[in-house]
């Protein structure tokens, strides 16, 4: 675990991606602090799943959504 401080060692490849989602003058420190964030909030509601609510807008969906075969649309 990094301490307070620390460097921490990423690709460059990471490092580029970082580059994309930060905003004008944010640091990358406060970006990755951000993104911590919504993990654990995505982890933390991810344990109070409502399977009622999930399958209730999956069966609205299939009502209003016409399916259409892949081979039924024009190729280009």
């Amino acid at each position: 675990m990094a301490s307070e401080g620390e460097t921490i060692t990423i690709s460059h490849e990471t490092r580029m991606k970082l580059s994309r989602l930060r905003k004008d003058g944010q640091s990358y420190d406060s970006l990755i602090s951000t993104m911590a964030d919504e993990v654990l909030k995505l982890s933390e509601s991810e344990e109070e799943w409502d399977v009622e609510k999930i399958e209730n807008d999956m069966n609205t969906i299939r009502k209003t959504t016409t399916f259409t075969p892949l081979n039924a649309l024009s190729r280009r």
